[in-house]
C-alpha cells in the first residue's frame, strides 16, 4: 500500500497524507533554545496617600511607587527586566538576593518573566 492509502498516516482536512512529525508526544522538535525565564518576586506596600510602592524582593534595588497595583507592578517589572538584560548583556551574574521579610501589610506577588 502507498502512503496515500494508508489509513496509519495522518491525514490533512482535504483527506491528503501529512508526513509524520517526530519527537516526544508527536511534537516537532524544538529548533530555537527556549528564552531564558526569571522569578520577579514583588512586595506591594500601600502608602499613606494612596499609591501603592513596589519593591522587587529578590533582586535589590528595584523599587517605585505608583497610583495603584497595575501600574505599580507594570513599572517595576519593566524595570525589573530592564536589569536583568543590563546584567546579562554585560556577561555579569545576576546579583540574586534572598528576599528579607516582607513589610508590614505588605502583599506579595509571584511573577514568572520572560525577556
Amino acid at each position: 500500500m502507498n502512503s496515500e492509502n494508508d489509513s496509519s498516516s495522518p491525514r490533512s482536512p482535504a483527506g491528503k497524507a501529512q508526513p509524520e512529525a517526530s519527537g516526544i508526544g508527536g511534537q516537532l522538535p524544538q529548533t530555537t533554545p527556549a528564552p531564558p525565564a526569571f522569578n520577579c518576586h514583588v512586595y506591594l506596600v500601600p502608602q499613606d496617600d494612596g499609591k501603592i510602592m513596589a519593591e522587587v524582593a529578590n533582586l535589590a534595588g528595584i523599587s517605585m511607587v505608583a497610583a495603584n497595583e497595575r501600574d505599580a507592578l507594570r513599572q517595576v517589572v519593566a524595570l525589573f527586566k530592564a536589569e536583568i538584560a543590563k546584567q546579562l548583556a554585560a556577561g555579569a551574574e545576576i546579583p540574586w538576593r534572598e528576599p528579607p521579610p516582607p513589610p508590614e501589610n505588605a502583599v506579595e506577588r509571584f511573577l514568572p518573566m520572560h525577556l
